[in-house]
């Protein structure tokens, strides 16, 4: 690639970033920023795929968080890391309910194997994503705020 081509890519992604910077910009508070991503966050690791960021951008709305940082807060859970997430809640459920983790399965039917373990996966996706939930809510808070506290003039 050529050098032209490598600025271009960058000034894109400059662009990009200054775009999200502004929207953030915008949230009044390092609360409603957190919030938003531990709402996002808390609705996508619950085995609700696809409804969770529907039922977490709606919440945003309804209480005017940031609905940019509740959007990214969804996509931590994605393709790449949804099975850890969806396993991860399964394997607490049967830590709180002392199940066995595995159970045999006549066949590779996943639906069968979710009805036949839905309170142990529902269960596990509450406490999972409430740990995660409020974990995030402090790291956002802080770095929001740092962030805030850096744009203002000193007196």
């Amino acid at each position: 690639m050529s050098d032209e081509g490598r600025k271009k890519g960058r000034n894109g992604i400059a662009r990009g970033f200054r775009v999200l910077v502004i929207l953030l910009k915008r949230t009044r508070t390092p609360h409603r920023l957190a919030l938003g991503f531990a709402i996002g966050l808390f609705f996508s690791i619950l085995p609700l795929p696809i409804i969770g960021m529907f039922i977490a951008l709606g919440l945003a709305l309804l209480f005017r968080l940031n609905l940019v940082s509740t959007y990214a807060g969804t996509l931590v859970v994605n393709f790449a890391t949804g099975l850890f997430f969806y396993l991860l809640d399964y394997k607490a459920g049967t830590i709180l309910f002392g199940t066995k983790f595995i159970k045999p399965m006549p066949s590779a039917d996943i639906a069968r194997f979710v009805a036949d373990n839905i309170r142990e996966i529902a269960v596990g996706g509450i406490f999972v994503a409430s740990v995660f939930g409020i974990i995030s809510y402090l790291l956002v808070y802080g770095i929001a705020r740092l962030f805030m506290r850096r744009g203002k003039p000193r007196a």
